[in-house]
């Protein structure tokens, strides 16, 4: 037997659906329950949580019964599975999915439209100003930033440039580019169009997930559709004569795979704001809907705090520094000070920042300072006494985490604490591959002959998630100890 609902296998003596409670069979009567009023436990005068069923200090049912309401018909179950119904796909969530996705990249092309029009302006105006070339020299008529390259580019796609010069010199570069920032655009369409979509949707969670996913294979195949149209060639005019032809395209294995990624991510995020019953928050629904929901939570919030914190003190440290150029291109300033927040970020969490550029090695940690290939180091005192006081951050916001733990969870708190580092650890993980700047250059020109060049710039996936795993769960760990249980949380 099987739910005419859901598609669910049932037992044919089932009155209601394990999976979605729908009604299977005869029931002769049933009882309405209502959640009772006050704010306070009626059997020991605790505050209680509107979303717990019974109190968290007594076990008092926070229900009450409004009596028998009567029978209700039968409701036979179907024997043949629904089509396309089953638990694996659901038409109905495919096409929510896909309209979904076209919203999302509307979005997306809509705020990268005006980036990309602000950009080339202002890419034009400083080549003019601040590398002082006339302005008669500059093709006017080029755009550096085309609108589908723009929209590839918000999601971090690779991108491979060709440059022929003719005789004089010819070339290409690949460009991951790891700046966080730009998922700012992605982000704000994908979040806001599932919360639509999804915010009179009676999903459970794991619906929720599932139609993330849906529309996130369908983002990632849109993107990858758009990969292919949006290889282009330009002809540059060069100043003083002569002109280069550009050739641009893009990975089509790594636009999909970005585009599957954030479009599952954010997405997710969106829907599960949805589901906050008059409130629009990202994560805190888990606590009542998963196991060690209150970990999860609290890991990737963690994530997000510390980041817009290790933003604003990185952008202090470097104003009361005078390390910021005067009259920068609009937005440069802030892509600066995001992407180094982001890695200040990851180095308070004690790991191992690695810079290459040919075969010179650069390493700067929290402990040994800085060291570089040819076996010179070095640490700033000013430097380390900033990195000091931005370990407050990591810090209070661990220690906050635990103790959240500690006041929410009546199971193995150790348990929980083990869940809470290792999902941190899984999001600083993937944040540092998101942040990681890679650039590869070969060439070869008339009088230098062939040459190649590598950079990159980053933190190591797996010292990440070592460092801020073991980092998390001790300073929890003291959270929680230092933590009284019977303190009741008000969140």
């Amino acid at each position: 037997m099987f739910c005419p609902s859901c598609g669910n296998a049932t037992s044919e003596h089932a009155n209601y659906c394990a999976r979605d409670g729908y009604m299977l069979g005869k029931v002769d009567s049933f009882s309405s329950l209502s959640r009772e009023a006050g704010e306070f436990c009626r059997s020991c005068g605790i505050a209680r949580n509107p979303l717990h069923i019974y109190c968290s200090a007594c076990g008092h049912s926070n229900l009450k019964e409004n009596g028998k309401v009567g029978s209700t018909p039968t409701v036979r179950s179907s024997s043949a599975i629904p089509a396309l119904q089953t638990s694996l796909f659901r038409t109905s969530m495919f096409r929510l999915g896909a309209g979904n996705a076209l919203v999302s990249l509307l979005i997306s092309f809509i705020l990268t439209f005006f980036l990309a029009l602000i950009m080339n302006s202002e890419v034009k105006d400083g080549i003019i100003h601040y590398l002082n070339i006339p302005e008669y020299l500059v093709d006017t008529d080029v755009s550096f930033l085309h609108v589908m390259n723009s929209v590839l580019l918000v999601h971090l796609a690779s991108l491979t440039l060709d440059i022929d010069m003719g005789l004089r010199a010819s070339g290409s570069m690949n460009l991951h580019l790891g700046m966080f920032i730009l998922l700012l655009i992605p982000f704000i369409g994908l979040t806001l169009s599932a919360y639509l979509f999804t915010k009179k949707r009676d999903w459970l969670v794991p619906e929720r997930l599932k139609w993330s996913v849906y529309t996130g294979l369908l983002y990632g195949i849109l993107l990858a559709f758009i990969s292919l149209l949006s290889s282009s060639t330009q002809e540059i005019s060069i100043p003083f004569g002569g002109s280069m032809e550009v050739r641009s395209h893009f990975s089509f294995i790594s636009t999909f795979f970005n585009g599957f990624f954030f479009g599952t991510l954010f997405s997710f995020f969106g829907t599960l704001a949805a589901n906050g019953k008059g409130k629009f928050a990202l994560t805190s629904q888990l606590r009542d809907v998963i196991p060690f929901g209150e970990a999860v939570h609290q890991a990737i919030a963690t994530v997000f705090r510390g980041l817009a914190l290790s933003i604003l003190f990185i952008s202090i440290v470097l104003a009361s520094k005078d390390a910021l150029p005067d009259n920068p291109i609009p937005g440069t300033n802030a892509l600066i000070v995001s992407q180094a927040g982001g890695y200040t970020w990851n180095f308070l969490n004690l790991s191992t920042f690695y810079g290459k550029i040919k075969r010179d090695e650069l390493t700067i940690s929290i402990f040994s300072g800085v060291k570089t290939s040819d076996g010179s180091d070095s640490f700033d005192e000013d430097l380390y006494s900033y990195i000091l006081i931005g370990l407050i951050i990591p810090l209070f916001l661990f220690f906050w985490a635990g103790r959240r733990i500690k006041l929410t969870t009546s199971t193995n708190v150790l348990h929980t604490l083990l869940v809470f580092s290792s999902v941190y650890a899984g999001c600083m993980m993937i944040f540092s591959w998101v942040t990681t700047i890679s650039v590869s250059l070969t060439g070869q020109a008339a009088e230098l002959g062939r040459n190649s060049m590598e950079m990159s710039l980053g933190f190591s996936l797996f010292i990440t998630f070592l460092t801020t795993f073991l980092f998390s769960f001790a300073v929890a760990y003291l959270g929680q100890i230092f933590t009284d249980r019977h303190i009741q949380p008000h969140e």
